[in-house]
């Protein structure tokens, strides 16, 4: 079975969409499970209408605001399924997304170095989210991947491997990249990449994805974690060097800096020209009030 699992905050007139996607799926062998991230909205009279609706399992739990990520943290201690899918509340699945995961699933489960299975992310008129060049079925890495995409996928992970990976919280911060954990889990384990989509994606204005160079510059920390992993990760030179000035880029935000998220050697070299972005980013920020 997999655990859909959808993190919450202030988002009620989007769940319908996502929960009438999960009805029409050709395979039923999931839960739907919902971390309701302190919203202020209707999200909690919504949720308890379609439960009393709904032909599969769903389950609601509500926490007081924290993050996307302390909101996986929580839901993987929750969860029932083998497989843990993200899907946002302003997303939504293909009819077919639950039976396509699963069958790339059975392939490698008794693989336990594939960590978990990764479908492809749409938008609603049929673009592929970020692909660079096709491909058919890939054991690789978020670094490696690259090389074909350069967004982000629909990510089915073992609940097994997530529970042994939980994401980092730093104090008074509530953002961190979904990255930070996959690059860790990709230092002793590959993912099953597949060319289909299964998530059909929809960016809005207040969400993350478009608000992210402000997120970066509130939740330093996980920011710094972010980059300096995918320094490590990822063999592509220029991919790497992006990474070390998106660094240098978000390195003033943070008031001090532990060791273990430092950079030395030969990246020093670019932290003049990631200041420049830290520059141009707050002159941005300053001119749009």
């Amino acid at each position: 079975m997999i655990t859909v699992f959808t993190p919450a905050y202030n988002r009620a007139g989007f769940l319908p969409r996502l929960f009438r996607s999960l009805e029409e799926q050709t395979c039923k062998q999931f839960e739907w499970l919902i971390v309701d991230d302190g919203s202020t909205d209707r999200t909690a009279a919504v949720v308890q209408d379609l439960i009393s609706s709904a032909s599969f399992p769903v389950r609601y739990f509500r926490q007081p605001n924290g993050g996307k990520h302390r909101a996986i943290n929580r839901a993987v201690t929750l969860a029932r399924g083998e497989l843990f899918l993200i899907v946002d509340s302003d997303d939504y699945l293909t009819p077919n997304a639950i039976d396509r995961l699963i069958f790339h699933y059975n392939a490698v489960r008794s693989d336990l170095s594939v960590a978990g299975v990764f479908g492809l992310r749409r938008h609603a008129d049929g673009r592929i989210n970020g692909l660079r060049r096709p491909f058919s079925v890939l054991h690789t890495t978020p670094g490696r991947i690259k090389r074909y995409l350069r967004r982000d996928v629909a990510e089915a992970i073992r609940l097994s491997v997530l529970r042994a990976y939980p994401f980092p919280e730093f104090e008074a911060e509530n953002f961190i990249s979904e990255s930070a954990v996959w690059n860790e889990i990709a230092k002793t384990h590959v993912f099953r990449y597949f060319f289909e989509p299964v998530i059909v994606c929809d960016y809005l204005p207040d969400g993350l994805t478009c608000n992210i160079v402000g997120l970066h510059r509130a939740n330093p920390l996980g920011t710094l974690l972010v980059y300096k992993e995918k320094i490590a990760a990822t063999p592509l030179l220029v991919e790497k060097l992006k990474s070390v000035l998106n660094y240098w880029r978000y390195r003033p935000c943070a008031k001090s800096c532990p060791e273990a998220l430092r950079l030395h050697g030969p990246a020093l070299f670019f932290a003049p020209m990631g200041f420049l972005l830290y520059i141009l980013d707050s002159l941005t920020r300053y001119l749009s009030r």
